[in-house]
Formats: C-alpha cells, structure tokens, sequence
C-alpha cells in the first residue's frame, strides 16, 4: 500500500451503531449510529462520550463542587495534602470515560469484544444507579453496579487491525450470543486460575518425609555420597 492509499484509507468514512441505557428508567434505550473518518475511529467516539458525560454533569452549585473536591481528597488519600484549589478544579472539570470490558476480544472471541461505556466518576460524583445496564453486567457474569449513564459497543482489535462493529438493541438481551460467550469466557479464567493456584501450591509445599522416617536427601544419598561420608569417618579417627 502506498502513504496515498493509507492516507485515502484513514479519511473514508466509517460508521457503526451502538447503544444509550440512560441512569434514569423513564427514558428509553436508544439504538445509535456513529460517523466518522477511520482515522478517528478510536478516540473520536470516546470523545463524543466524553461530552455526553460532561453535558449530563451540568452546571454544579458551590456546595457540589465542595463536595466533589472533598470526594477527590478522600480518594487520593495521603498524597491529597500536596493538592491545592487550583489543582481540584482541574481534576473536576477533567471528563474521562471508564471502559468496562463485558467480553473482553480474545483468540477465542475472534478478536471481538463488547464494552460498556461509564463515567469514570460516577461514584464521585454521586449518580444514581443505572439499574437497566447493572442488570445486563450482572447477565454476562460481573457483579458490579453501575452507575450514571452508559454506551454498550462492539469492536475488534487483534493489536493490528482495528475496527468498530454494530452492537444494536437486539444486543440488549440476556438470551444474546455475546451473553453466553461473555459467561464462558468468565469460567474459563475461574478455571485457569484454579489451575495455576493448585501449581503453585504444589511447588510452595514443603517435602515431607520419607516412608522410612528419614528424610528425602539421607534416604536417597548415592553410592559415591555414602563413599564420601565413610572416608570422611576414617580421616576424623586418624586425625584423632
């Protein structure tokens, strides 16, 4: 491919759909699309969730940003007393988005994975628990609550290619195929885990005695061991 071709390629137009579970029940789940250059693929739609989370914060009164600067300090612990006014406020007025990954893309997955989309200070910033998309973590396996509004997407990465499938609101359902993938790929580290702990605690148990009550090394000493020991013996009577 020539830098032409590649650059042509980064500019085409991509566009994939997605999913919105508002925090609040009243509001209905909404199907999505997204649109952009494939050269934007990647941080042009967590940019564009970035502002949804910023524009559904709101303006705050005095008393919240106190209580979201006393949130930051109690969460940076010790390190907190290093951290001015000026320093708070541009951690509050900073946006990220946590990504929670439901199926996490693996070989077994085919490369492709489905994410939930959060605010990554919904607990900071005190809002309410999203009760449709907790529910939906919990049907693939995790048992977390989420909070605040969120965006269910698909996407592949084999850490060469990258692209950005449709997750639709045919997806939103426990009877789903990802569902089911998402649970056995959940049993599958459980096992590999149980694995590796019984390993180690194979190797880490100390070497018990032997059937005779000696102990392994005396028990199993060669020919050329009990040679030594005895010429060991005579040398000790003579220089006596």
């Amino acid at each position: 491919m020539t830098a032409n071709e590649g650059t042509a390629s980064d500019d085409r137009q991509v566009s994939f759909k997605y999913v919105y579970i508002p925090a609040e029940t009243f509001q209905e789940i909404e199907e999505r699309i997204f649109q952009c250059k494939k050269k934007d693929e990647v941080m042009g739609f967590l940019n564009h969730l970035k502002k949804h989370f910023k524009r559904a914060d709101g303006p705050r009164t005095t008393k919240q940003i106190n209580t979201l600067h006393q949130a930051f300090k109690a969460q940076m612990g010790d390190k907190a007393a290093g951290v001015d006014d000026r320093m708070l406020q541009m951690l509050s007025s900073t946006q990220m988005v946590e990504t929670i990954a439901l199926l996490a893309n693996s070989p077994e997955t085919g490369f492709i994975g489905v994410y939930m989309y959060c605010d990554d200070r919904a607990s900071i910033k005190q809002l309410p628990a999203n009760q449709r998309a907790t529910s939906i973590a919990r049907a693939a396996g995790m048992h977390i609550q989420v909070n605040g509004d969120v965006f269910i997407g698909r996407y592949m990465d084999n850490e060469e290619d990258f692209a950005r499938m449709d997750f639709t609101a045919v997806d939103i359902s426990s009877s789903a195929p990802w569902v089911a993938e998402a649970n056995a790929q959940i049993l599958r580290r459980s096992e590999r885990s149980s694995d590796t702990q019984a390993l180690l605690q194979r190797l880490q148990a100390p070497a018990g005695p032997s059937s005779s009550g000696r102990s392994n090394g005396s028990s199993r000493s060669s020919p050329a061991d009990a040679e030594k020991a005895k010429g060991n013996e005579v040398g000790s009577s003579l220089r006596s």
